[in-house]
């Protein structure tokens, strides 16, 4: 479970400094560098606010990740990598 608390607050960590950086981007950037800064914020947001959620519910119930005894079901394995492995990217 401390694994799973450890790679969310890494996930959140690695958001908030590219959007932090972005925004500063903003502030010296003026016309359509502007927008794209936005659509940059946005995206990033939405990819990374997404890998957070999977890490939570690849597995239902949640108990399930930290406890292969509860019954449950979860995402097939590769789902999950491929996708953090997108993120890496």
């Amino acid at each position: 479970m401390y694994s799973y608390i450890a790679g969310f607050c890494s996930i959140l960590a690695t958001l908030w400094s590219k959007t932090s950086f972005a925004i500063t981007l903003l502030r010296i950037s003026n016309g359509w560098v502007k927008v794209l800064i936005w659509f940059i914020i946005i995206a990033t947001n939405m990819v990374f606010g997404a890998s957070a959620t999977i890490q939570w519910v690849q597995c239902w119930p949640v108990a399930k990740l930290w406890d292969p005894s509860v019954l449950g079901s979860c995402l097939p394995s590769v789902v999950v990598k491929d996708y953090s492995t997108f993120l890496s990217g």
